[in-house]
């Protein structure tokens, strides 16, 4: 990961963000990463495995969700299959990742 960083225009300004696929634990890795790249670390699965994010893209929670939730899994409402997200869960993704572009101060004022 740093070699990619270091090898981008400006190294300075970037995220990660972290894994989210559900057949694997990622804490370690998430931890590592935390650790390392601090604010510039985007975990987003714990924040995508929540009923708040399914309300945020206005769905109701199924059956299945609120297992896979209690789980800590991203529920499948979000997901197209079974690692890819469909439109809702990208939707909320990229919206995490602006909100955190956004408190690093990447973006410019340009009034």
């Amino acid at each position: 990961i740093k070699d990619m960083i270091l090898n981008t225009p400006d190294p300075d300004s970037f995220i990660v963000v972290g894994l989210t696929t559900n057949s694997t634990d990622w804490t370690e890795l998430d931890r590592e990463c935390a650790e390392e790249f601090g604010d510039k670390f985007l975990e987003v699965k714990s924040g995508l495995s929540t009923k708040r994010a399914l309300e945020e893209a206005g769905i109701t929670p199924t059956a299945d969700d609120l297992n896979a939730i209690a789980a800590g899994k991203i529920p499948p409402s979000l997901l197209a299959d079974t690692v890819h997200f469909n439109g809702s869960g990208y939707k909320l993704l990229a919206r995490m990742v602006y909100e955190r572009m956004n408190m690093l101060g990447y973006f410019f004022d340009y009034n």
